[in-house]
């Protein structure tokens, strides 16, 4: 590129030269036309729509061989395995900043090999203590802040945000303060956000606070019968549903497509498994671990195209 502006630079002198021109005479819109070097840019990758990608990165997708971290090497492992639709958990910190993390139950800690003081054990730690925490003594634990870093960076991924709250003072307080750091960081990246969404009363709630372009019904929290789901969704007008893989059958995938409603479901790690509901009617997959090489390997033509 470099060696192109040169050149052109070269020519036109050339030619001013030739033609006894002055330099300053040349209409600005030439001048700007001809050192034009949109040609020469990459094009910036632009996201495509989200449905396009039928696997989302579950908790940004696992890595060597573990899964639920929603690291920033998970991220990175990912996306360079092709994914660009990814999943991250977000709880709030004792001092109400988003991390992202399952839960702050006992058990995780000690998966993640963490070493927490006893009388914090089970309970939401401060941003800072959780940012120390290390996963697995290597993988670096990421707020929103630094999910939205990525996604700034990032342009060609979408986000899908498990935040697995039901009570109303905790929606509003998460959601509030992913606008707030989105708003700070990049706005635009909250047109690449999806959230999921959890009942009828937290649709109005998320989308009072900020009108995402998209959201993801998600019913792993839900006790609404399959009728009561789909009559909201078609209500709505929302065209995606994730469900449980122990939740779907036949006759509920059937009425939801009938409807318009892509089904992803969550969450597969075989690709057996993805052939069987890909059958039955399913549209895409959360996976910890499966790339789409993985499943084009098996003879799945789900990737992008």
């Amino acid at each position: 590129m470099l060696r192109n502006r040169k050149l052109r630079f070269a020519v036109i002198l050339l030619l001013v030269l030739i033609a006894g021109l002055d330099f300053h005479a040349v209409k600005d819109q030439d001048v700007a036309a001809f050192f034009s070097f949109e040609d020469d840019e990459p094009a910036e990758a632009i996201a495509r729509p989200w449905t396009d990608y039928r696997l989302i990165a579950h908790a940004m997708g696992g890595i060597d061989g573990h899964d639920y971290t929603s690291s920033r090497e998970a991220f990175e492992t990912n996306y360079e395995l092709g994914h660009r639709f990814f999943e991250t958990d977000l709880i709030l910190t004792s001092d109400n900043h988003l991390a992202g993390r399952h839960d702050w139950e006992e058990y995780l800690a000690d998966q993640f090999e963490q070493d927490i003081p006893v009388e914090l054990e089970g309970q939401a730690l401060t941003l800072k203590s959780f940012k120390k925490l290390k996963i697995f003594h290597q993988y670096h634990p990421m707020t929103f802040s630094d999910v939205a870093k990525l996604m700034s960076s990032h342009p060609d991924i979408y986000v899908t945000t498990d935040t697995k709250e039901i009570d109303e003072e905790l929606i509003n307080k998460q959601f509030t303060e992913m606008v707030k750091k989105a708003n700070k960081i990049d706005p635009s990246i909250l047109q690449r956000i999806v959230p999921e969404i959890y009942s009828p009363e937290m649709y109005s709630l998320v989308m009072s606070i900020y009108p995402f372009p998209s959201v993801m019904y998600s019913t792993y929290m839900s006790s609404d019968s399959h009728e009561q789901v789909i009559d909201f969704m078609v209500a709505h007008q929302i065209k995606t549903v994730a469900i449980p893989s122990e939740d779907i059958s036949p006759d509920y995938v059937r009425a939801l497509v009938s409807r318009g409603i892509k089904i992803y479901v969550s969450t597969v790690n075989e690709p057996k498994e993805i052939k069987k509901d890909l059958k039955m009617g399913v549209y895409g997959f959360y996976t910890d671990f499966l790339t789409y090489d993985d499943v084009t390997a098996a003879g799945i033509p789900i990737a992008p195209k």
